[in-house]
């Protein structure tokens, strides 16, 4: 009996051991999402994983540190790729990107639509008497309200965008830009409710401090 509690406390060791050694050197570490940017993928106090001993490629959700804070965002361009986004939709190279990625954006619904959906989405009052609904895409177009949709004027630039590129872009009507060397361009999935590359800038890639697992 002796010997298996002493061979069982020996195993706990390690296994502890080997936890923190993994988390220290993010190898394998366990993060609790705080944010609703990254929806549907990863809802709020979701868990999820990342390890940096995957090499991260496009499409992939990836964690990185940002002065003090850790972010995660989805990497949807590399050096040499070239981001437009129109009318709110993502085009990598000339491609679609979100015809692969299941995305979320604000729909200006009455509140006799917004009661209509179940469950009930996270909304904001708007002071036409609408709301603004955070909606996965799919979700609105089977319910109907893809014509909803909030798409930010062309011809309105957004101050914060235009501060850090120094173009009239907005958030809705973004590029072309080509991604220099050693940066990445990130999104979250909730195009309208994510501090991303739009506002946060490019992000360097030692920057960059794990891949999310299975997501």
């Amino acid at each position: 009996m002796k010997k298996v509690l002493i061979g069982l406390g020996i195993f706990i060791g390690v296994v502890i051991v080997g936890f923190y050694i993994c988390k220290f050197t993010g190898m394998y570490r366990l993060h609790t999402c705080v944010t609703m940017a990254n929806e549907p993928a990863l809802p709020l106090n979701s868990m999820f994983a990342t390890s940096n001993l995957k090499d991260e490629k496009s499409g992939d959700l990836i964690t990185f540190q940002q002065d003090t804070a850790v972010y995660i965002f989805r990497l949807v361009a590399k050096e040499g790729d070239v981001v437009l986004i129109k009318n709110g939709r993502l085009f990598v190279n000339d491609a679609d990107f979100d015809s692969k990625v299941a995305t979320k954006h604000s729909y200006l619904v009455s509140a006799e639509q917004l009661l209509q959906l179940n469950p009930q989405p996270y909304a904001i009052p708007n002071p036409n008497g609408k709301y603004a609904a955070f909606l996965e895409d799919a979700v609105a177009d089977k319910a109907g309200l893809a014509q909803y949709k909030y798409v930010a004027p062309q011809n309105e630039p957004d101050p914060h965008i235009v501060k850090i590129y120094g173009k009239g872009w907005n958030k809705d009507f973004f590029g072309p830009l080509t991604i220099p060397k050693n940066k990445v361009f990130v999104l979250g999935d909730n195009r309208d409710n994510a501090y991303d590359s739009r506002y946060l800038g490019l992000i360097d890639t030692d920057k960059i401090t794990g891949v999310v697992l299975k997501k």
